[in-house]
């Protein structure tokens, strides 16, 4: 099993640490994957949704612009305790930053903190809520190519449960008119890349993990009347109004509607129909012209 970096930083509701990440990026020569592990806490969604739109979004770009291709895998963990219990190579941290003494090589960063909150801008739309506010939380989509979109929709889903997790992955009758279907990747590995996501960030967590194959627009929400609220992006919020006027059909309680931010230009929107967004179908094109150049 190859072995990865993690980047340990404070409080990222608080102080911007783009700038040292941007340093440990030099140290990465060869890596395949970067976690980063923040060890204050998280308390609300709001937070949470800021911090993950703005550090997987930066990340991306430093991935790119330092040559690395989209399958560079970048994983933030949160609100979890600090445990080495990964197969982590070497931690990057901030000199003024104190761990529990671990038994990997430590690289320590003279690093100034920049304490400045982050932008208003990326404040969600939706009223904010604390952790582990809902017992049962559902989430649906593709899942395919699992990219940096679903990491946020995952966690935010996380951030939110108690007891049990549901995930619906959308099955093959659903995908036939999807482009570049031919790279498009099967259930079974979509299931378990959405597993091991969850699994990542989720080590210290008692919430529970049930994956459900969808075939019609509503899924698990249409028929499993145990479900407290759902998890969508901005793209797909209308989706949840769909589904409550479902469920209110089958007599089924209510669902809180939860809308995270989209990862994309400052200008996607609804308007423009969320024009720079990042999707799995940018990911299967890249997939499909690395396959053509590597037959050509």
């Amino acid at each position: 099993m190859s072995q990865y970096p993690v980047v340990v930083i404070g409080d990222a509701t608080a102080n911007n640490y783009t700038p040292f990440l941007a340093q440990v990026f030099s140290y990465l020569v060869g890596s395949s994957r970067l976690d980063v592990f923040i060890t204050e806490p998280i308390t609300t969604s709001e937070e949470l949704n800021n911090v993950l739109t703005k550090y997987y979004f930066f990340l991306r770009n430093l991935a790119v612009s330092n040559g690395y291709d989209y399958r560079f895998d970048i994983n933030i963990i949160f609100n979890q305790a600090w445990s080495i219990n990964y197969n982590w190579s070497v931690i990057f941290k901030p000199s003024n930053l104190a761990l529990p003494e671990p038994d990997i090589k430590v690289v320590d960063i003279d690093f100034a903190i920049d304490e400045s909150v982050l932008s208003d801008s990326l404040a969600n739309a939706n009223s904010s809520h604390p952790a582990q506010l809902f017992k049962t939380v559902a989430l649906g989509g593709t899942f395919d190519h699992l990219h940096d979109g679903h990491k946020i929709l995952l966690s935010t889903a996380l951030f939110l449960c108690k007891q049990l997790l549901i995930v619906g992955i959308t099955g093959s009758k659903l995908l036939v008119n999807k482009k570049f279907a031919e790279v498009l990747e099967l259930f079974d590995y979509r299931q378990q890349s959405v597993l091991k996501f969850l699994r990542t960030i989720a080590f210290d967590s008692n919430v529970r993990f049930s994956i459900y194959e969808i075939n019609d627009i509503c899924g698990p929400t249409g028929y499993v009347s145990d479900i407290d609220a759902l998890v969508v992006s901005g793209e797909s919020a209308k989706g949840g109004d769909f589904v409550n006027n479902y469920r209110k059909e089958q007599e089924f309680s209510q669902l809180e509607i939860v809308s995270i931010n989209v990862i994309g230009g400052d200008d996607s929107n609804e308007t423009n129909n969320w024009k720079g967004k990042l999707s799995s179908t940018d990911l299967r094109q890249k997939q499909v012209q690395k396959l053509h150049l590597l037959n050509h």
